[in-house]
């Protein structure tokens, strides 16, 4: 036990009492020592320190026709990276970055946010921000692309290089290669639901069709199912939904059903989809493999309301496309089309009548003092949307911005009288590209245009 100056202290003052008092023990000496009680002890830690820091993100944008390949890297060595692509700040509960991924579609915009994190150390924020494409000028001049061997050509999209459309009649996924006018089947051809690659897979009546550059994603409108086709092998299988099922609804990919689903888009993180006889938009999480619905009644009810989520209503939506910061809908059944803000499922009414079914007619103008009639495909630059007027056999455009409508093309005369019927739209820099359709076995009543 050591010893400390004041236990010494306190024996010498003991000693010094009992001498006082008479004890026999008082006449012993008493040592005093003096005791250094300093702890000499080398406490340093001599271990190297060093603070840890992490890069923020560097994000890269490369554009190629309508596909926009992003990549993001961390200079620090085995630190995480999560992103956002709304504008918001990420966070490590934000999407994980694993590889470069793709941003698809002509006028979509993309507001990019990355951080990145080690040993609970986070980086300062990365960003960036990518455009595809710009608006278009277009004035209304058509020419024909391709005429034969279609029945019924409906949705249409594009990556830029080639056109890819739904031949709803013939039951099969066309290619038109658009600089040399070469129209070839990527899959299907016989009216049926197998999964299959090329011509042994089957569809019955496809409708909708959109891509991320790598895959066609196609809503099997008359089987009630969402298939994906590998663009380069022609792999068809079914996504979400069971063939011959119809119904609405939610949950994983293999139990989710559908009720005549027609359009469909895609952020390149989700598919949108208008599913015409739920009245609703549905929403498939490509990472989860979940459906959901995003807005419209859950319940198969229709109607004409805005609102936010499941407490707004549509009639028949048809076709669908977007900006990537929302959805634009052409609600054939009011004749109206309506916005959906994608982060928060708010849903307002765009353009067209608000008297809902009562609605049809052919007036251009701003808002609510415009009307429609059987409105079908829809596509945008980022500035304007392009909308297929069917019922009025016109083309229409709306400036996004105030809702303005104009009436671009009417009553085209594609042979002799014979006036088309547009339908399907979809848009890239070298203008607007257009099914149409008809009963008519005149060459043209069923064709693929061009529009500049």
């Amino acid at each position: 036990m050591k010893r400390t100056f004041s236990t010494i202290l306190g024996a010498a003052l003991c000693a010094a009492c009992l001498a006082l008092a008479g004890c026999p023990d008082a006449a012993a000496p008493v040592d005093v020592v003096a005791t250094d009680t300093t702890d000499t002890t080398d406490t340093t830690d001599s271990t190297d320190v060093t603070e840890i820091t992490v890069d923020a993100p560097a994000i890269t944008t490369e554009v190629s026709g309508t596909v926009c390949t992003v990549t993001i890297t961390c200079a620090t060595s085995g630190a995480a990276i999560y992103y956002t692509l709304d504008g918001t700040t990420a966070t490590e509960s934000s999407t994980a970055y694993g590889s470069p991924f793709t941003i698809i579609g002509y006028g979509v915009s993309k507001n990019i946010s990355a951080i990145a994190a080690l040993d609970g150390k986070t980086s300062e924020t990365g960003s960036a921000s990518v455009s595809i494409g710009s608006a278009l000028s277009v004035t209304g001049t058509a020419s024909t692309l391709a005429n034969t061997s279609m029945n019924w050509p409906t949705s249409i999209t594009t990556d830029g290089t080639n056109v890819y459309f739904c031949d709803s009649g013939n039951h099969r996924i066309c290619a038109l290669d658009v600089s040399t006018g070469t129209l070839s089947t990527i899959a299907g051809g016989t009216s049926g639901t197998a999964d299959g690659t090329g011509s042994a897979a089957q569809f019955v009546y496809p409708s909708g069709i959109t891509t991320d550059g790598t895959n066609l994603y196609v809503t099997d409108e008359s089987a009630f199912t969402i298939r994906k086709i590998v663009i380069s092998s022609g792999v068809v299988t079914t996504l979400a939904g069971k063939a011959g099922m119809s119904d609405q609804v939610d949950g994983p990919c293999a139990s989710a059903r559908f009720y005549y689903p027609t359009g469909i888009t895609t952020d390149g993180a989700s598919l949108f989809i208008a599913d015409w006889g739920s009245y609703a938009i549905r929403r498939i999480a490509l990472a989860t493999a979940e459906v959901t619905t995003l807005a419209g009644s859950t319940e198969g009810d229709s109607g004409y309301v805005d609102g936010t989520g499941t407490a707004a209503r549509f009639y028949n939506p048809t076709y669908i496309t977007t900006d990537g910061a929302n959805l634009y809908v052409t609600d054939s059944g009011n004749f109206a089309i309506r916005k959906i803000v994608i982060s928060t499922a708010e849903v307002t009414t765009l353009a067209g009548s608000t008297l809902g079914e009562y609605g049809a007619g052919f007036t251009d103008g701003t808002g609510s003092a415009a009307s429609f009639s059987t409105i079908n495909g829809i596509a945008t630059d980022g500035t304007n949307l392009y909308v297929a007027d069917t019922g009025n056999l016109a083309l229409r455009k709306i400036v996004i911005s105030s809702g303005v409508v104009t009436t671009m093309l009417k009553d085209y005369i594609y042979s002799g009288t014979s006036v088309w019927s547009p339908y399907g739209l979809c848009a890239d820099g070298r203008g607007l590209f257009v099914t149409a359709t008809g009963s008519s076995t005149t060459a043209g009543a069923n064709a693929i245009y061009k529009v500049q």
